[in-house]
């Protein structure tokens, strides 16, 4: 039982997610280079794959930002770079403070 809530509500989901964050945020800087078209796919790619996990490990607020990504109409403008990298941001610092709430609740029961 515990092994199934550390792989679920655990830190091993939170990492993964915030590699796959960094590696948006990348794409979404090379949106203006030479590339875009491949930055944009990619960008899809990992938002879906984003998606999967919020909605597996029960994320909601990430999953309603990751949503709203998803949604940003396609194309190569500076508004659409800006509203990925301001999302992107917003979803970095949401799995960042809970990978916070997640250790502090992990060091509390450990000294019970």
């Amino acid at each position: 039982m515990e092994r199934f809530i550390e792989e679920t509500f655990g830190a091993k989901p939170l990492f993964e997610a915030s590699r796959l964050v960094l590696e948006a945020q990348q794409e979404v800087e090379a949106l203006r280079a030479t590339r875009a078209a491949a930055a944009q796919k990619r960008i899809g790619e990992l938002l879906a794959q984003l998606s999967e996990i919020a909605h597996l490990h029960h994320w909601h607020d990430e999953a309603d930002v990751i949503a709203t990504l998803e949604a940003q109409p396609v194309g190569n403008s500076v508004r659409l770079q800006r509203q990925l990298r301001v999302g992107m941001r917003q979803l970095e610092t949401q799995l960042h403070d809970r990978l916070l709430a997640t250790v502090v609740t992990r060091l509390k029961s450990r000294r019970k």
